[in-house]
């Protein structure tokens, strides 16, 4: 199998002879992502204790090294900055799915 490009809206350093789909079509992105959420309402201190434990083990040298060697674009940001990427992700997949049809089963 041969990449023939990638999602992303940069190439990945797994592959950077890879070129990005954005390349071709401007403004093109989507992005796989994972994240921690947790109930509403937990205190601010549990938040960022919990933040600070992940990012911790996101500088783990091993989990850098699999991770990376997955092509995974380690990021690490803030709670603000995951809640602003979800308020940004929903509208746009929920428009997608209603516009194609795309419905739940």
């Amino acid at each position: 199998m041969t990449a023939i490009a990638t999602a992303d809206p940069k190439r990945t350093p797994a592959a950077p002879e890879v070129p990005t789909v954005a390349e071709t079509i401007p403004g093109f992105s989507v992005q796989s992502f994972l994240g921690f959420v947790v109930p509403k309402g937990t205190p601010r201190d549990v938040v960022q204790a919990i933040r600070n434990d992940i990012v911790a083990s996101l500088k783990l040298p091993d989990v850098v090294a699999t991770l990376g060697a997955g092509g995974v674009d380690i990021v690490g940001g803030t709670p603000e900055e995951f809640d602003r990427f979800i308020a940004e992700q929903v509208p746009r997949w929920a428009g997608i799915a209603k516009r194609t049809g795309i419905t739940a089963e």
